[in-house]
């Protein structure tokens, strides 16, 4: 019988993956770190999450095997830490090897000293010389010969390296409004994306063969296109959104989006899928299709929510993290099909399916098919070719019975802790959907989601927890945990004016403040103070998800444009915005939700308030506006009964009491239009705002 290790009392089920392992892992702990000390030993850290194919393997070929662990467990102290629940630990060692001159990714193998500072370390190693690469056993061997032979150099190097960590985070900018950016960082990020566009297939090159799904750079090119008016990076949107969501990247069959392709031509994806991913591409897709009204977009965005709503939703409310890349030890297995498979499932319906989803004989990955549609070129016209609306009858037909095929299968693995950060993400798209959709079901969705996060992960204090699985909470939450959910909050209040929604987004704000804010700077942290952490990081760049800070200076604008402590609130994003000026300006691509919101204050900010009459057609007024794309707006509604409860919290009611007709004030650059009182004029405005 295999004997578990201290990782079987974990909830994580990254750490429960290794809790069998014959290494003596230890979860992140005082207890190890004192043994560490006490034993004169290093610690060997250890960071992935249970989704990481990479970890996967180092598992099977590493951490399973006997004479490593016993080489291991003799002069190392290990640690296993699941990077999802402690970002804020992941984010100092791996800054600490990429200031090693190491690319960074997962797994993480990084040694410490039993204070906690790095020595040396680097991502994947072999069992044995590859690659180019020492086997983990060398590895291993030299870091224990080192601290054995040559202790006072390989000290004095951890505290050079741990010195650099804290004190070279980040650039130190003289935080002050002659340091704020100016109009030209828009633009010059702009010309940065069509620098990278790809024109032939689309998205953005990186350096190597990859391609990320860009999400955020979307949501800045289409309010970039809105304000500019700019035809060139509105069609970067479409076409890149075509190309994912024709892709390989996309699960055709069962919805969902993968983490990354491994190809310029979104084909051959790394399969695991994400929350963020799916939420972040959820929030561009509602976008676009307010944009341009195209329905391919809306039904792509309902797609992503049926799959999130399926497959990741727990106890009936939260939201799962991930599912693996991985079923039965192979990547992608779940996901692919041979070309009889696909012929004997489909019958007749077969060969219009062979064109429409590239079906080869031999196969587009490894002897299997993945599939995807040509989105090079026009979908309309090949549905037409094939048949029209008979043909999408046909689709709907094959993919739900290659569905109830593939469920037969062996499932990859659902990591369904959940992350406060990652369902923020998703209650805010789901809100945008419901209110540009019409659908009050996905409304309640995004409610019962926040609600659950609520009820769950709330602390005594009103600050959060980061982490739940399976009726346990743990760690502090993050600087992104508290501005996601201030965020959510503000966009549940604008889709169903709930004044509860509006006053727990000001608490989130002010427990943020209270928790993460440098009061040198005047910008945030993204973590509260914690012996955990040999430095507290601060941290503007949009990585996977928002920043904190990014996200933080977006919750503030919003409760600024509502009135509510406008003085302070506005000193604290002046600052945010020039702490990350050099960033924006020079390597804006990088700094997309940041760029956005400071467009959106910048140029594009107002407020919108309707006030519902004695002859209201205000339904229709507030459906028209939730409908339409207005980046930098925040709507309030007044109806008769509650107009005297929200005169007592929003300056923005302040004399306008209900009158015979609904009016529809629009407010922005600190003065009011005249009110409007006819429907044709409130379509007017959400066509063409800047004419108001």
């Amino acid at each position: 019988m295999t004997k578990s290790n201290r990782l079987i009392h974990e909830k994580s089920p990254y750490l429960l993956q290794h809790a069998n392992n014959p290494v003596d892992w230890y979860p992140w702990s005082e207890e190890a770190f004192d043994r560490a000390e006490k034993e004169d030993k290093l610690v060997f850290l250890s960071i992935g999450y249970a989704t990481c194919h990479w970890c996967h393997v180092m598992e099977r070929e590493s951490f399973e095997d006997e004479n490593v662990a016993e080489f291991l467990n003799s002069h190392f102290i290990p640690i296993k830490l699941d990077r999802e629940e402690r970002p804020d630990i992941d984010k100092i060692y791996m800054d600490a090897i990429q200031a090693m001159g190491t690319q960074g990714g997962w797994p993480l193998n990084i040694f410490l000293t039993p204070d906690k500072k790095p020595l040396t370390g680097g991502t994947y190693f072999p069992p044995v010389r590859k690659f180019g690469m020492k086997s983990f056993l060398e590895v291993l061997t030299m870091v224990a010969g080192y601290w054995q032979n040559r202790r006072e150099e390989m000290e004095k190097a951890a505290e050079d390296l741990a010195q650099y960590l804290i004190h070279g985070d980040e650039n130190t900018p003289v935080v002050n409004r002659s340091n704020y950016p100016d109009d030209s960082c828009f633009d010059k990020t702009f010309e940065m994306f069509k620098h990278y566009f790809d024109e032939e297939y689309f998205g953005f090159k990186t350096n190597n063969q990859n391609k990320f799904p860009p999400s955020m750079g979307l949501s800045y090119l289409l309010t970039y296109s809105h304000w500019k008016k700019d035809d060139t990076a509105l069609s970067m949107v479409e076409k890149t959104l075509r190309a994912m969501m024709g892709g390989g990247i996309y699960d055709q069959v069962g919805g969902g989006l993968s983490r990354y392709s491994t190809d310029y031509r979104w084909l051959v994806p790394h399969f695991e899928k994400m929350l963020y991913d799916n939420a972040l591409l959820l929030k561009t897709l509602v976008e676009t299709w307010q944009v341009t009204g195209n329905n391919y977009f809306r039904e792509c965005a309902q797609d992503i929510i049926n799959y999130i709503e399926r497959d990741l939703l727990v106890e009936g409310a939260g939201i799962s993290c991930a599912e693996d890349a991985d079923s039965e030890g192979v990547e992608g297995k779940f996901y692919v099909y041979t070309y009889e498979e696909l012929e004997e499932l489909l019958g007749s319906d077969f060969a219009p399916l062979v064109e429409f989803w590239n079906i080869k004989r031999n196969g587009n990955f490894e002897g299997n098919n993945i599939l995807n549609e040509d989105f090079t070129q026009d979908r309309d016209k090949l549905i037409q070719k094939l048949g029209g609306r008979n043909f999408l009858a046909v689709l709907k037909s094959a993919r739900e019975r290659i569905f109830r095929y593939r469920s037969q299968r062996v499932r990859p693995l659902r990591d369904d802790k959940i992350i406060v950060s990652w369902n923020a993400l998703y209650i805010q798209a789901l809100a945008l959907a419901g209110a540009a959709f019409s659908d009050k079901s996905y409304i309640q969705k995004s409610i019962r989601t926040f609600e659950f996060i609520e009820s769950k992960c709330k602390r005594d204090d009103g600050g959060y927890f980061r982490r739940y699985r399976e009726g346990e909470v743990k760690y502090s939450g993050n600087l992104v945990d508290y501005s996601g959910m201030g965020i959510a909050a503000i966009e549940i209040f604008k889709v169903t004016q709930d004044i509860k929604y509006y006053k727990r987004a000001c608490e989130i704000a002010d427990k943020m403040i209270s928790l993460f804010l440098s009061k040198d700077e005047l910008v945030f942290y993204e973590t509260e103070e914690s012996p955990d952490l040999i430095r507290r990081s601060i941290n503007g760049y949009d990585g996977v998800e928002p920043s904190g800070n990014s996200q933080a200076g977006k919750l503030l604008l919003d409760l600024i444009q509502y009135g509510y402590r406008v003085d302070e609130l506005d000193k604290i994003l002046d600052s945010i915005f020039s702490y990350f000026n050099t960033g924006m300006t020079d390597t804006g691509i990088s700094y997309p939700y940041m760029l956005r919101t400071l467009l959106e204050r910048e140029k594009l900010s107002g407020e919108l308030v309707l006030v519902e009459g004695i002859e209201s057609n205000e339904k229709k007024m507030e459906e028209m506006i939730l409908k339409s794309y207005l980046p930098g707006k925040v709507f309030l509604k007044a109806s008769k009964e509650d107009y005297l409860d929200k005169s007592k919290i929003f300056p923005l009611i302040d004399n306008r009491e209900p009158m015979d007709k609904t009016h529809f004030y629009v407010c922005k650059n600190r003065s009011c239009r005249l009110p409007i009182t006819e429907l044709g004029d409130v379509h007017k405005f959400c066509i063409s705002p800047e004419l108001f």
